[in-house]
């Protein structure tokens, strides 16, 4: 364990992650308990032994350490006595069981048990009395009732155990000064000379060997107000106990000894001497009390059994009852689009806690995105890019579960620290598919031969195609979870919509046109793009009541098609630009572009989709993906003339509609997912 400073704690529960925590007897470790309670990992304290002494505490300033009993999950202790104790310190009473006493559970060593029965053998002795544990306060008056009981029955033998090492050399200058012979255990091997009256035990570890060699045990700082010390060894190993007046300290295992008749106390040492030399006078009864020494410290085991079982029932219950969380950072709105349906959908289930981090950036570029968190009910907050890449670690570090559309190591753009917080905290990460036709799932692409995922679960909206079994790690096809598609615009309707609406309403039909030119070279060649621009050109010069509205890839520039692009727009009037940044339609998104159309073309992409599901007609152009054979192709300026004139149904819709599935219950396939995956770890 480390020091107890909250720093040092922090790193050790991160690194570590405990199941949970248990706690022996009186142990209060402040940074721990508070740390494990914020990162809600169950903190147990097992044996409690909470003293009345301690309870003065609560009439002081130090009654707050008390208080930190209340952290604990719950407490396993001896009798009602500690557990009305504990109630007094604010602990409730369902956090609190009886369990007994955990030394109980632990067994004499049977060597060192009989290796001391043979050295009895050898001191030529009928009855031993042994002294165990005592303490400075007390030892004059042990002197004398050892004196005292050695010469009234000469053929009996003391054994006497100090407390501490400090005290071996004490004990043995009071046994000098009343001329008592004696030897200490470090002296002898094998035999034990029957002069010596008195064994000194002033070795450490070997309590079980003098219990062997002993019939009746005193054990001490019971005729000091001390409380007593530990019975329950003597006990288990078969030898009944008496002590002083002062056993508070024991009284929760005393009383039922007592009633077992295997313990006495005496209020005076001249008591206790006249029961030694009345026991030696009836060996069968010390005999019969042995016995029954025995019958009840076997009676009293299994606390250790007890307590398992019961922490294990309370982890089992937490880890089926106890809610998860999953979190998200959205640092834009490909993320906002592609994981918010979800998270609110999970929100709305009620089944595991979200909990959503937002680029403040992302909200002053359209403010829609936090009227839909506001109007869904799902927790957020806004943070800075700062926040959301370099200060998330908190939130990383305390979630179960994290949701995204960008792998942590799929992801081929520059360094993310959000992506290096997750990997050290090990986190669970559920992927969820965002594009329809995306490099690592449907094509290999050109960032990378093989494509390994960090993921431990993958939401995708179909099947994939058979080659890409050819560039995914492995191991990764056996985490993708098909759910159907899951991205959804949310956003309120534009707010410029109903003036660019007007402006366009002088056209007889507006067509979308969203291309990938310059984005994904690899695929779509310059060939393809001077066919293309022929074909828009031309259609637009011989329909100039249709609108043509050309967008890339989430309507960005490109500087390899630009110039070329510009151009052919200044040439057609009727030919307009959707732009992220520029011209009339800047800030509008694909979906606020598209509620201004009739009509959609597009590469392979979400795009189509998205179109599918508004109920747009829709073709495809420069098609590699044997799903869009349903579509019409407008590769030809007759195929493209065809498709923008025409109104008639689409039957691909249907197609597309059965492969891609009902949104709402696509959602709650994922949610489903998503809490099925909870538990799962990365290794």
């Amino acid at each position: 364990m480390p020091f107890d400073c909250f720093w040092t704690v922090q790193l050790f529960l991160r690194r570590a992650k405990p199941a949970f925590g248990i706690v022996l007897e009186i142990e209060i470790w402040p940074a721990m308990l508070i740390e494990a309670d914020r990162l809600s990992i169950p903190m147990f304290m097992a044996n409690g032994n909470l003293l009345p002494n301690r309870m003065k505490r609560l009439q002081t300033w130090r009654r707050h350490g008390l208080y930190l009993y209340r952290l604990f999950d719950h407490i396993f202790t001896r009798s009602q006595d500690y557990v009305e104790r504990y109630i007094a310190t604010g602990v409730r009473p369902e956090n609190i069981s009886i369990a007994g006493e955990l030394r109980f559970d632990t067994q004499p060593d049977p060597a060192l048990l009989a290796y001391g029965r043979n050295l009895r053998q050898t001191w030529n002795t009928t009855f031993t009395f042994m002294i165990a544990s005592s303490v400075k306060g007390e030892e004059v008056i042990l002197q004398k009732i050892v004196a005292n009981f050695l010469q009234a029955a000469p053929q009996a033998r003391v054994i006497w155990v100090p407390r501490s090492p400090q005290r071996f050399d004490a004990v043995a200058d009071l046994l000098d000064s009343c001329e008592i012979p004696y030897m200490r255990r470090s002296q002898i091997t094998d035999v034990i000379q029957s002069k010596n009256k008195v064994l000194i035990g002033d070795t450490l570890g070997e309590m079980d060997l003098y219990l062997g060699l002993a019939d009746v045990v005193f054990v001490g700082a019971s005729f000091t107000d001390m409380g007593g010390h530990n019975i329950i060894e003597p006990l288990s190993a078969g030898c009944p106990v008496i002590m002083g007046p002062s056993t508070y300290g024991i009284d929760f295992i005393a009383r039922p000894a007592q009633e077992a008749g295997v313990f006495e106390t005496f209020e005076t040492p001249h008591a206790l001497y006249t029961h030694l030399l009345a026991l030696i006078e009836d060996l069968p009864h010390v005999q019969l009390k042995q016995k029954k020494a025995k019958a009840f410290a076997s009676l009293n085991s299994d606390t250790a059994k007890f307590t398992f079982k019961f922490i294990s029932k309370l982890i089992s219950y937490k880890m089926v009852h106890e809610r998860k969380n999953v979190l998200l950072i959205v640092p834009h709105m490909p993320a906002f689009d592609s994981c918010i349906p979800l998270m609110i959908r999970l929100h709305k289930r009620g089944n595991v806690d979200v909990k959503i981090i937002v680029s403040q950036r992302l909200i002053k570029i359209d403010a829609r995105v936090e009227q839909t968190l506001k109007a869904s009910g799902v927790p957020y907050v806004v943070k800075s890019l700062f926040g959301v890449e370099l200060f998330s670690w908190l939130q990383i570090a305390r979630t179960d579960c994290i949701l995204t559309h960008s792998d942590p190591i799929a992801f081929g753009g520059k360094f993310r620290p959000r992506d290096y917080f997750i990997k050290m905290f090990k986190k669970n990460v559920i992927f969820i598919q965002h594009g329809m036709v995306q490099q690592g799932l449907h094509t290999q692409g050109v960032l990378r031969d093989v494509w390994d995922y960090y993921s431990q679960t993958l939401l995708i909206w179909a099947d994939l195609p058979n080659t890409a079994r050819g560039f995914l790690a492995p191991g990764v096809a056996d985490r993708l979870h098909v759910t159907g598609i899951t991205k959804t615009n949310l956003l309120d309707a534009w707010p410029n919509h109903d003036k660019l609406a007007a402006e366009l309403s002088n056209y007889s039909r507006r067509v979308l046109i969203c291309y990938n030119f310059g984005f994904e070279s690899e695929r779509y060649s310059d060939q393809m793009f001077e066919n293309a621009l022929k074909v828009w050109k031309a259609a637009a010069q011989s329909r100039p009541d249709i609108a043509l509205i050309l967008r890339g890839h989430r309507g960005k520039r490109h500087s390899d098609i630009e110039q070329k692009i510009a151009k052919v727009c200044k040439e057609c009037p009727n030919i307009i630009r959707s732009e992220r940044h520029y011209g009339i339609m800047a800030m509008a998104t694909i979906n606020d572009v598209m509620a201004l159309v009739d009509c959609v073309i597009s590469h392979p992409s979400t795009t189509i989709l998205d179109a599918v599901y508004e109920g747009k007609p829709v073709a495809v152009m420069n098609s590699f993906q044997r799903i869009f054979e349903c579509l019409p192709n407008v590769d030809t300026l007759d195929n493209f003339t065809k498709f923008i004139e025409d109104d008639s149904p689409q039957t691909g819709h249907v197609t597309l509609r059965k492969t891609y599935g009902n949104l709402s219950d696509n959602l709650d396939k994922a949610a489903i997912i998503v809490e099925q995956q909870m538990n799962k770890t990365r290794i």
